[in-house]
Formats: C-alpha cells, sequence, structure tokens
C-alpha cells in the first residue's frame, strides 16, 4: 500500500507545471542555471543540483528581473523608497520552486513578508552587480 502511494504521489507531482507569473520566470532560471529540461513547483533547488554558488546567481538574476518589473516612470526617491529586494537568504529558507516564488510575490506585494532592506557588504568586499 506504502508503493502505491509514493507512484501516485509521484505521478501526480511530474504532471505539476509552474502555475505564476513568477513561478514560470523561477522555472526558466533554475532550467538555465541547474541544466535541466523542466521543473515543478515541489522541485527542490539544492536536490536538483543547486549549491551556495548557484543560489548566489540566482538570487542576482531574480533581483534583476524582477526590478525591472517593479520599476515605474516616477521620481528616483520614489523608486527607492518602494523597491523591494530579494534576500539572498530566500533561497535557502524556501528551497522549492513553488515556496520561492510565494515569497517573492507575497515580497513584491508587501503582504506577510517582512520587508528587506537591500544586503550591505563589509567594508573592503567585492560587490557583483
Amino acid at each position: 500500500m506504502v508503493a502505491c502511494l509514493i507512484v501516485h504521489f509521484r505521478a501526480y507531482h511530474i504532471s505539476m507545471q509552474p502555475l505564476t507569473t513568477t513561478e514560470t520566470v523561477l522555472a526558466k532560471l533554475w532550467c538555465q542555471l541547474l541544466g535541466v529540461s523542466q521543473v515543478q513547483p515541489a522541485d527542490n533547488f539544492f536536490d536538483l543540483g543547486g549549491h551556495s554558488l548557484l543560489a548566489t546567481q540566482l538570487t542576482l538574476q531574480l533581483r534583476k528581473a524582477f526590478q525591472s518589473a517593479t520599476s515605474s516612470p516616477s521620481s528616483t526617491q520614489q523608486q527607492q523608497s518602494s523597491r523591494r529586494v530579494i534576500p539572498m537568504t530566500f533561497l535557502f529558507q524556501y528551497p522549492t520552486m513553488g515556496g520561492l516564488a510565494a515569497a517573492i510575490d507575497a515580497l513584491m506585494n508587501n503582504n506577510s513578508f517582512a520587508e528587506t532592506k537591500e544586503e550591505k557588504a563589509p567594508p573592503g568586499a567585492l560587490v557583483l552587480m
């Protein structure tokens, strides 16, 4: 009986596709970075071969993708105050594509996640942007 439940779960898991715009963006980036042909919302970044260096690359790409999506032609001060920065820790806190997408959506919509401030590099650190 347990084997049937596992097979049934796997069959359901394989058929799941990205549902939201954020999941679609994440799926494309994950496929590029991890060298896989497709990902589902329940897939774990680290189980698919992700590691800390790829997590850093992904976070930087996500910041670029979602920064351009949230920019508006208003004044620079308004843009800076309303800008949401995706923290490096999000991928470690929410390692599945669906979980990360929900966290990003909540952050961008200012829901339930604490507003984050851009991470500050220690003095002398090389900052890649």
